[in-house]
């Protein structure tokens, strides 16, 4: 009975603030800014993602960034930073609302691409991709395809280095600068 009131509850907040936005395609090479949002399991998964991070960033790139982590507390390797955010269980009210303000923050800002590293489903990941006013959503999660403006299908077992390469490759493909 919880568990449906939970869902009910959080459907229609979800609902009710979903973004209604003109999406645009625009290519990795070309855009300016650029949310990442993962979820992270361990230490292995916050190194790979936080290398792909920075990455980005040496590219001149404004790059921001929110990871999930499915436990009670933030573990000690998640550091956080001006554009590196996580949040966890407790950061969410009791049927998921968001409530950190870094995270609403998040939702909020216009980034040019928003592209979601996550492989599993998360409700507080499907919840940010339903509200964020990015121009366009990129994922590989096939839980959350139906929320991606560019889904790209990929093994689960495939590293962030070559999705991150296939997204540079269709995105100025769908642009026309390939």
């Amino acid at each position: 009975m919880l568990t449906w009131l939970k869902s009910r509850y959080r459907n229609k907040y979800i609902t009710a603030n979903r973004t209604k936005s003109d999406r645009q395609i625009v290519s990795l090479e070309e855009t300016k800014q650029i949310g990442i949002l993962t979820a992270i399991a361990n230490k292995e998964e916050y190194l790979d993602i936080f290398s792909i991070f920075s990455q980005l960033q040496q590219m001149n790139k404004t790059v921001k960034m929110v990871a999930y982590i499915d436990e009670k507390e933030v573990p000690y390797y998640c550091l956080q930073q001006l554009a590196a955010d996580y949040f966890c269980q407790k950061d969410m009210n009791w049927y998921g609302k968001l409530m950190m303000p870094q995270v609403i923050d998040f939702v909020n800002f216009e980034f040019d691409i928003l592209i979601d590293f996550s492989q599993q489903f998360y409700i507080p990941i499907q919840t940010i991709l339903s509200m964020s006013k990015s121009q366009m959503l990129i994922g590989r999660n096939s839980a959350l395809k139906e929320q991606y403006d560019l889904f790209i299908d990929m093994n689960e077992n495939t590293d962030n280095q070559y999705f991150l390469k296939n997204i540079a490759i269709y995105t100025s493909k769908l642009t026309g600068k390939i």
